[in-house]
C-alpha cells in the first residue's frame, strides 16, 4: 500500500513538472537565494526611470519617451515569484495613464504560463572563462512553448559566483524550425564598483546581444544582488540590418526598498540632500550632512521607515509639503 502511494505521488510530481505547474528548477539545483527577486520577501520594490529615443531612416529624432516603472514583489513560492509592475509614460511631454501588470515567472525568468520541459544536458558541467578566471558551471537546458514558437534555453549556473547565471542563451524557432530570434547574455566583468546614492555596490556587468531578421539589439546591464530585480543601470541600442540607429534608451535606478525573509527593512533613496534651511516654527536645523529627502505616497511612511519599527530613524515633515519627509539619523 505504501509503495503504491509513493508511486502515485511520483507520477503526480512528474506530471506537474512537465505541465509547468511545478518548477523543476529546484531539482536542477538553482536556489532562491541566488535569484534577484526570490531572495527577498514580499513588500520589496524598485523604481526605475527609462528615457527612450526613436529615430527615422535619416537619423532624425522622432519621439522622446520617459517611462517611470515601479515593480513590487507580491509573492515567492517554490520555484516561482510574482511581481506587480506599474508603468507611467510620458511621450513628448504628454502624460498617459498608468498601466499595471501582474507577472508570475519561474526562477529562470520564463513565464509560468509557458509549457516547460527541462532536459539533461550532456555534458552536465561546462567551463566559463572570464579573463584569467575559469568557473565551473552547471548546465540547465529547457524548451518552452511560447505564442511565437518554441524557445530553447541554456543556462550556465555557478552557485559559487555572483551573479550565478554567468551565461544565458535563448533561441526562438517557429513551427518550420526557422530561427526568429537569438539572444545571448554573458557576464563581461565581475565585482565592479557602482555608486547608488551614497553607497558603492559591487556589481557584475552583462553584455546582451539580441539578433533578429530586422536588426540587432545590444544592451549593457549593471547588476547587483543587493537590489530587488538586480538591475541598477541599463543602456540599450537598437540597429537595423544596415547598422543604422533606430532606438536607444537608458534606464536608471531611482529608489528601492528591500524586505528580508526575516522581516528586516532597508532602503536606499538616491538623490541630493536638501539645503540647509530653518523650518518655520521649529527650533532645530535640518543639516545637509545628516538629512535626505524621501518622497512618500502618504505621511504614514508606506515607502519609508516607521519610527515605531525603526527607532534609530527620525521622520520629520518637510516644510510646505504634506507628502514629503526628511530622514535624519539620530
Amino acid at each position: 500500500m505504501n509503495r503504491g502511494l509513493c508511486s502515485w505521488a511520483m507520477l503526480v510530481w512528474l506530471g506537474g513538472v512537465f505541465l509547468g505547474r511545478i518548477s523543476p528548477l529546484a531539482a536542477q539545483g538553482i536556489e532562491a537565494d541566488h535569484h534577484p527577486w526570490a531572495r527577498f520577501a514580499p513588500g520589496s520594490w524598485v523604481q526605475t526611470r527609462t528615457v527612450t529615443e526613436t529615430f527615422n531612416a535619416d537619423q532624425a529624432l522622432l519621439t522622446h519617451t520617459v517611462i517611470r516603472t515601479r515593480t513590487e514583489l507580491l509573492a515567492v513560492d517554490e520555484g516561482s515569484y510574482t511581481v506587480r509592475r506599474t508603468n507611467r509614460m510620458a511621450i513628448l511631454g504628454k502624460h498617459l495613464g498608468p498601466r499595471t501588470q501582474i507577472l508570475k515567472r519561474r526562477l529562470d525568468d520564463t513565464p509560468v504560463s509557458w509549457l516547460a520541459q527541462y532536459h539533461t544536458h550532456n555534458p552536465a558541467v561546462e567551463k566559463f572563462r572570464l579573463g584569467q578566471e575559469v568557473f565551473t558551471c552547471r548546465v540547465i537546458h529547457g524548451t518552452f512553448q511560447t505564442p511565437q514558437g518554441v524557445l530553447e534555453l541554456k543556462l550556465l549556473y555557478c552557485p559559487e559566483q555572483s551573479p550565478f547565471v554567468l551565461r544565458r542563451h535563448e533561441v526562438l524557432r517557429n513551427a518550420q524550425k526557422q530561427v526568429l530570434e537569438e539572444t545571448v547574455w554573458e557576464v563581461v566583468a565581475l565585482e565592479m564598483p557602482f555608486q547608488v546614492s551614497r553607497r558603492i555596490l559591487s556589481t557584475a556587468h552583462y553584455r546582451v546581444l539580441q539578433r533578429k531578421p530586422t536588426g540587432t539589439i545590444t544592451r549593457v546591464i549593471i547588476w547587483s544582488p543587493e537590489v530587488p530585480g538586480g538591475v541598477v543601470f541599463e543602456t540599450t541600442k537598437e540597429q537595423d540590418i544596415q547598422g543604422r540607429l533606430r532606438r536607444r534608451s537608458a534606464m536608471e535606478l531611482v529608489a528601492y526598498r528591500t524586505v528580508s525573509p526575516a522581516g528586516q527593512f532597508g532602503a536606499v533613496l538616491p538623490g541630493p540632500c536638501p539645503p540647509r534651511i530653518r523650518p518655520k516654527g521649529r527650533r532645530h536645523l535640518l543639516r545637509r550632512q545628516s538629512t535626505q529627502v524621501l518622497s512618500l505616497w502618504t505621511p504614514s511612511g508606506r515607502w519609508g521607515f516607521a519610527p515605531e519599527q525603526h527607532p534609530r530613524w527620525a521622520l520629520d515633515p518637510w516644510p510646505g509639503q504634506q507628502q514629503a519627509w526628511a530622514i535624519k539619523w539620530r
